[in-house]
């Protein structure tokens, strides 16, 4: 089975101080080509809906090699990878101009029941659409343990805005990595992100306040943790971070 694959060039609006694609959009790249993705295969978000059902993303692990920079095309390629119990997987490739894969990803997703906002047992269209991807050639499923949270070296507060809501009428999965982020303690050189590793553990809506709280597990790896207003645990995650990148 083929992976799906789409062409883009890195936008001003996507690049961070170092010039550099940010996380926050890179995800929002790998959401549009699994979209557009599930959408060719019949299980896009829109007739998940039209079941009364939808996606939900439970875990994504990304490593990066190199972050390409403002104006540079990279092709997106992804593909399902399998079913077990109720965990679907879909692993992400970035490549450069020279077909290098500079980055990859590999998520675990669900299927929620919109109107009791409560996971269910897998359809049999869905079940019938992923089952010839079973045995293709996968990234490592992200299933190791995250470091468990210390007394925060930062800890910030985030409104929830309504740009911030995607279609499911929830918080889009790609905000929760800007406010992880956006978190991390200030330095006086901008490290560069090697690996994010985020486990998704409940929603957040509208009225929702976000606390985001970052320690470190060890020199260059930190654990974070978004918990809403009554203190309830919504994402925990780790990252790995090496010194700065030299731009021109």
């Amino acid at each position: 089975m083929q992976p799906h694959g789409e062409t883009f060039t890195i936008r001003v609006s996507e690049i961070d101080a170092n010039r550099q694609l940010t996380p926050y959009a890179l995800v929002n790249l790998f959401q549009e080509v699994a979209w557009n993705h599930a959408d060719a295969l019949g299980v896009s978000v829109y007739r998940l809906l039209d079941e009364g059902l939808t996606w939900v993303l439970y875990r994504m692990k990304l490593a990066v090699s190199r972050w390409p920079q403002h104006r540079d095309p990279i092709r997106l390629e992804t593909l399902p990878t399998g079913i077990e119990k109720r965990f679907f997987y879909r692993d992400f490739y970035v490549y450069d101009a020279e077909g290098t894969c500079i980055a990859h990803a590999t998520s675990t997703w669900l299927v929620m029941d919109i109107r009791k906002r409560q996971l269910v047992s897998v359809p049999a269209f869905i079940q019938d659409t992923f089952t010839p991807f079973a045995g293709v050639t996968a990234l490592p499923k992200a299933n190791d343990r995250l470091p468990a949270p210390t007394e925060p070296v930062t800890q910030v507060s985030f409104q929830i805005r309504g740009q911030d809501l995607d279609v499911n009428g929830h918080v889009n999965n790609s905000v929760y990595f800007q406010w992880l982020l956006e978190s991390m303690p200030s330095g006086t050189q901008q490290p560069v992100l090697q690996s994010l590793d985020v486990l998704f553990r409940a929603e957040s809506n509208r009225e929702d306040e976000i606390i985001a709280q970052v320690s470190e597990a060890q020199p260059g790896e930190y654990a974070h943790r978004l918990l809403n207003q009554h203190g309830k645990e919504l994402v925990q995650a780790r990252s790995v971070w090496s010194a700065a990148e030299q731009t021109d």
